[in-house]
């Protein structure tokens, strides 16, 4: 019996219930074509992309005229001096403990003679001499590249070292604007109300303590440190707000304020303070005169700071001055947070901003191992700040230096101008004064041979990138896709894609059709 006569046999109803099912079928089978070609087109639209282009990778900075080569030890000293005289080099240094030698070589030959002693066969490895460069911490705060009061003291090279963790400093002055973007996350604890009306407090935390690396506004000499509020005033009020600075711990108390009246009441809170663990900083007049009848400053536990020019290290004509004065530093021109969520370039200006700066370097310092008393950390400061114009005359000390301040007693604080040496004589690798040229001239005498004629090899030596960490060189190198109406890759899929659905519907339609003449 054929299968039309067994469906014919059927009810009515079954035949209904089975032609219900088939076209269930159907559109079942439709749709699981339908998603198949959809994720075939959404697959060769994916992969007809452009392929991303890279950012380029910067050359290795190298010291120019030097090779360092691993000579065989089956190489005779023979063989050596043939292949010295070959290359016109001279071996530099030596390291014994890893059998490598350093090769003065002529400048603008080094990649040939490395290849050359390569395939000689005469070296376990030849090399450039790489410059490594310290791992600089660059904030992304939008103002930071114009604070050039950080930049002048080397607050970025004392980063690498400390950022003053954890440690407390002391704003004694008109209060602060606590809801500040950049300043609210920094305020540990405040010493009644602090509201700031005229905003020189605001401006001194800010130089000390600003939140930093937030991507907001600017940064701070001292990032990680803490912010402890309290107001300044008459007498009584001063003297509360720095003996209840010294009890909450504070290592640095900031005074950018001072006058003629000299209060037993004062400085016994400032000797309080310095019993305490804390150092008392101070602004000097801004009256261009030596007079050490000034306080706070001039009293024995306190550091006094005056006021320098950001840029020539010259004293500013106003600042005070005098063997008395303990040390100097940038105050004019130094951004810093201001009321109303705002910023200023130089609200209160000379010395006090100077004090700030100051303090916030004493306070990277408590954070070292120089950190174990006032007396130690105001040494410190003094004796590691750069010996500028009027040192020993218009102030004791010099110019405040962040860097030199934290630097372990293990590093030199001059940096010297030719590489450092270590174990037998082989140049250190790394990068002086976070300043590295391409290629280093060779601090040794030029061999006595030939002018070269080949150029010193140049190097990509990128800028700082900028803060939000996009290189404006690097987008221009990237050719832009221009939008596709339809007739590019993504217009090609799709037209694939009908193709293939209209023979499907086209064969669906065949089943349907032969389906129904059955019945």
């Amino acid at each position: 019996m054929s299968i039309k006569n067994v469906l014919q046999s059927l009810t009515k109803k079954q035949r209904h219930l089975i032609i219900a099912a088939g076209l269930i079928l159907l559109v079942l089978l439709f749709a699981i074509l339908n998603s198949i070609v959809d994720l075939y087109s959404h697959t060769e639209t994916q992969t007809s992309q452009p392929t991303p282009v890279p950012s380029p990778t910067p050359m290795p900075k190298r010291v120019a005229g030097q090779v360092l080569v691993k000579f065989k030890q089956s190489l005779s000293q023979t063989a050596l001096q043939e292949q010295l005289q070959k290359h016109n080099a001279r071996i530099l240094s030596t390291n014994d403990a890893i059998q490598t030698t350093v090769l003065e070589v002529p400048v603008g030959q080094e990649d040939t003679i490395i290849q050359q002693l390569t395939e000689d066969g005469l070296v376990e490895y030849a090399e450039s001499n790489y410059i490594f460069e310290r791992r600089r911490f660059v904030p992304n705060d939008p103002m930071f590249n114009e604070q050039k009061t950080i930049i002048h003291i080397q607050a970025p090279e004392a980063w690498d070292i400390t950022r003053g963790a954890g440690v407390k400093v002391a704003i004694v002055d008109s209060g602060i604007d606590a809801t500040h973007p950049d300043l609210a996350s920094k305020i540990l604890a405040t010493n009644g109300n602090v509201r700031d009306t005229d905003g020189h407090g605001t401006g001194m935390a800010g130089i000390m303590g600003a939140a930093t690396n937030n991507a907001v506004g600017v940064a701070s000499i001292c990032p990680e440190c803490q912010l402890l509020i309290a107001k300044d005033g008459a007498t009584n009020v001063s003297a509360a707000s720095i003996t209840w600075a010294a009890d909450q711990g504070a290592k640095v108390i900031n005074m950018s304020w001072g006058g003629s009246g000299n209060s037993k009441v004062l400085e016994d809170a400032i000797n309080y303070a310095w019993n305490k663990g804390a150092l008392p900083m101070a602004a000097v007049q801004n009256e261009n005169i030596n007079d050490p009848i000034d306080y706070p400053s001039s009293y024995a536990n306190v550091m006094s700071v005056t006021n320098i020019n950001g840029t020539t290290d010259v004293k500013v004509p106003q600042a005070g001055y005098g063997q008395w004065v303990w040390i100097a530093a940038p105050g004019e021109g130094t951004i810093s947070t201001d009321i109303g969520g705002k910023y200023h370039n130089g609200r209160g200006g000379g010395t006090s901003n100077a004090t700030p700066v100051t303090g916030a370097v004493a306070a990277l310092v408590w954070s070292t191992p120089y950190g174990t008393s006032p007396q130690a950390v105001r040494q410190r400061v003094c004796d590691t700040a750069d010996k500028i114009q009027g040192t020993g005359t218009q102030f004791k000390c010099g110019r405040v230096n962040a860097f030199k301040a934290v630097q372990s007693a293990a590093q030199p604080t001059q940096q010297p101008t030719a590489q450092p040496t270590i174990g037998g004589g082989v140049p250190s690798p790394q990068c002086l004064g976070g300043v590295c040229p391409t290629d280093v001239p060779s601090p040794t005498v030029p061999l006595p041979t030939q002018p070269v004629a080949n150029p010193t090899q140049p190097a990509v030596n990128p800028t700082q990138p900028p803060a939000n960490g996009v290189n404006p060189t690097v987008i221009a190198q990237i050719p832009t896709q221009a939008p596709n109406p339809g007739g590019g890759s993504g217009g090609n899929s799709g037209g694939s894609a009908g193709g293939v659905l209209g023979l499907l519907v086209f064969f669906l339609l065949l089943l349907l059709k032969g389906f129904l003449n059955i019945f």
